[in-house]
């Protein structure tokens, strides 16, 4: 998967919702920083002297004791973590700390009071006054986790005394990393709790929600690569949840079946590990050139990083210059995107750089938040950042999956039309196979039908007109078998294959009939052209035509005593339609208008026009001597 395609640069004009969807990202991302500064900050009635008291300083030391020290403390501003400082004073004392509050009973309101801690390690004891009031274990050898849970501990009216009350706690844990005290108020018992819900679902709740979000996204994803493994990108997204969540499981892992140490040291590994997997993540989505090279330096320096701090641990120093050196590591992730992004200002780029850089800051801001040197916004963020990045990676996988449904979209468009012009062209190929197995069928009945005739029929007729030759039989009878003979020809004729070719149809004619027009002595001059074909000049058709034209010649033979007859043919309009005009021009003795339906000859002519759907004109020549018979075809009927 590559977010850093220039297809999607924002000079196309998509940029104008390029724009809006990182503006609403950031606008999202804001406002959740924003709530959580200001739920945290909000003036509240709980902060107000008369209702309750808030400590600022408290005194610490640390001592195995059972009971309060009696000298030795040491004053501390709170919060308290000083196992950067003194790890191995706190190992000599069995990792125990005490911490002393004092405050006069006199500024609490009456009712029902308690105190508040918003951080204690895995086992702490409460007393009040040398009396104990509260502990949160029972057994002391069972090892607990801590995981920033924040108490509320009732405090009973009548172990107070007129004046100064002193509040000792013994904080108890199995690593000195986790030794510390977080803010501590006490006071009137509704504050308190409103105090510690705020505190409990900010610091507690929420990152356990959002663990458990992180872990049911993060094994979708990985059902998702083990389907399409070639998507690397899924595979490095899916091991970031995977530690993400690692290092978040202190906040529900109370009681860890590896015990309270290796829990500890597995969520402080998982900070290089989650390094180390989110720079592998960055350079695999931006498809990075020399990616397996970045690939194999992110691993050996986040395991380099790892063994340099347990070589820290193990001579007894803190492991904080190992953190330290995150720093390159993690701005290295907003340094690759922004170049990436400059280079390819996507969306889906410039969300990532919005969402790593916010995760950068957050992270920043609990390294310097544990270590006591800025208290922030008083908890941890860098829990809530999985959520700015996985819904900056949804946004890019969501543009992703509009841009597959589009194509999917398209390509069945396409698709669809591609059936159906192949279901198109495959009838006309049936409708084109069809014609031609009737266009074949009706070949050969026609030549076996003009076998016939001609082998028949034919035969029969022209040995008739010999014998009777021979014979010497009477003239007509000669002439009616000739006759006949001839008609035979054209009904042949008729059958022969012309493509709706008028020229081929006058061609035959002439071929049957010019002997018999020299014989009359009557010249033919021919001016035919070229012509489009008539599509329905079929064989019944074509008989039409040539008995209209076996009648026009006929007729001039008997009866116009001329000695020339001119044939033409070519394209003309006939009232706005397109069509054939074929005319027989003679010089003979000529004729009046005849009306079509006039004779027998010329009736039969006319009819069989009709069926032609055709126009036959018969009239005298303009030049006044002889006869026009004009036959006009159209192209389409």
């Amino acid at each position: 998967m590559t977010l850093s395609g220039s297809d999607d640069d924002l000079g196309q004009p998509e940029a104008h919702s390029y724009r809006a969807a990182i503006l609403a990202f950031l606008g999202i991302s804001a406002a959740m920083l924003a709530c959580l500064f200001i739920v945290w900050f909000s003036p509240h009635p709980a902060n107000d002297a008369h209702l309750a008291t808030s400590f600022s300083h408290a005194d610490f030391r640390f001592d195995a004791a059972e009971a309060a020290p009696k000298g030795g403390w040491i004053k501390a501003k709170l919060p308290f973590h000083d196992y950067y400082a003194a790890p191995d004073t706190a190992r000599q004392h069995g990792n125990i700390l005490w911490a002393k509050l004092t405050f006069d009973a006199e500024t609490l309101p009456g009712g029902r009071i308690a105190l508040f801690t918003d951080y204690t390690p895995e086992r702490f004891i409460v007393l009040l006054n040398d009396k104990e009031i509260f502990r949160n274990y029972s057994d002391p050898d069972a090892q607990r986790f801590a995981s920033f849970k924040p108490a509320f501990i009732p405090i009973p009216r009548e172990a107070l005394r007129r004046g100064e009350n002193v509040i000792a706690l013994r904080l108890e844990s199995d690593t000195p990393w986790t030794l510390g005290l977080g803010h501590v108020a006490v006071g009137d018992d509704r504050l308190i709790r409103d105090k510690h819900d705020r505190a409990y679902a900010l610091q507690y709740l929420g990152p356990q929600i959002v663990n458990g979000i992180m872990a049911a996204l993060t094994l979708a994803i990985l059902l998702f690569w083990f389907r399409r493994r070639e998507e690397k990108s899924f595979f490095w997204l899916a091991l970031v949840g995977i530690v993400w969540w690692l290092r978040n499981l202190h906040y529900s892992a109370h009681d860890p079946f590896i015990g309270a140490s290796a829990m500890w040291e597995l969520v402080s590994v998982s900070i290089f590990m989650l390094t180390t997997a989110f720079l592998c993540f960055t350079v695999t989505v931006l498809d990075a050139s020399r990616r397996l090279r970045w690939i194999r330096l992110s691993i050996a320096g986040g395991a380099a990083l790892i063994l340099f701090r347990e070589v820290l641990l193990a001579n007894g120093m803190s492991d904080f210059p190992a953190f330290a050196l995150l720093a390159p590591f993690t701005f290295s992730l907003s340094i690759i995107f922004v170049i990436a992004t400059i280079r390819h200002p996507t969306a889906e780029n410039m969300v990532m750089l919005v969402a790593i850089t916010i995760a950068i800051f957050w992270s920043t801001h609990d390294m310097i938040f544990l270590g006591n040197m800025w208290q922030g916004a008083g908890f941890q963020l860098q829990p809530y950042a999985s959520v700015v990045v996985y819904a900056a990676f949804a946004f890019s996988l969501g543009r992703r999956m509009l841009k597959a449904f589009d194509t999917t979209e398209n390509l069945n468009a396409q698709l669809e039309a591609s059936v159906a012009q192949a279901r198109k062209e495959l009838s006309a190929s049936e409708s084109a196979r069809r014609a031609l197995e009737v266009a074949h069928a009706v070949e050969l009945e026609r030549e076996r039908i003009m076998r016939e005739i001609h082998d028949g029929i034919g035969s029969n007729l022209v040995t008739a007109l010999a014998v009777a030759k021979k014979q010497d039989a009477q003239g007509w009878t000669v002439g009616l078998l000739k006759r006949s003979i001839a008609d035979l020809k054209i009904a042949i004729d008729s059958l022969e294959p012309s493509d709706g070719d008028v020229a081929v149809v006058l061609a035959g004619f002439r071929h049957r009939t010019e002997a018999d027009l020299s014989a009359a002595g009557i010249g033919l001059k021919w001016r035919v052209d070229a012509v489009p074909p008539v599509r329905w000049l079929d064989a019944p058709n074509t008989l039409h035509i040539l008995r209209i034209f076996q009648e026009i010649v006929t007729n001039v033979i008997k009866h116009a005593n001329a000695t020339e007859i001119e044939v033409r043919c070519h394209a003309q309009q006939c009232n706005g339609a397109e069509g054939v005009l074929v005319e027989f021009l003679d010089n003979g003795v000529g004729l009046d208008d005849i009306p079509v339906d006039t004779g027998k000859g010329l009736a039969n002519m006319a009819a069989r026009a009709t069926a032609l759907k055709a126009q036959l004109t018969v009239k005298m020549r303009e030049s006044g001597r002889g006869a026009k018979a004009s036959l006009w075809l159209p192209f389409s009927r």
